[in-house]
């Protein structure tokens, strides 16, 4: 069986990522099923114990050169890059 990464969830990222998953419906995308079981066995930690190398909503991840960083915007539903 192979093992999957651990995951690391804001107590607020969980939120906003759950309501939106909640708006949709059941067929809304293929794997939204699957999307909920990754949700559920993240491990939850309050924003300020977020530890500094996993990425939130509405934040970039610097340092990576030549790399596009890519920020959800949860209000309005869509992905911006920015250089």
């Amino acid at each position: 069986m192979t093992s999957k990464p651990n995951i690391i969830l804001s107590s607020l990222d969980l939120q906003r990522l759950q309501a939106l998953l909640d708006s949709l419906p059941i067929t809304a995308f293929p794997g939204k099923a699957d999307l909920q079981a990754e949700l559920d066995r993240a491990d939850v930690v309050e924003p300020k114990d977020v530890p500094p190398s996993v990425v939130r909503i509405g934040t970039m991840q610097p340092g990576v050169e030549g790399a596009e960083a890519w920020t959800f915007a949860p209000r309005s539903s869509l992905w911006s890059r920015s250089r």
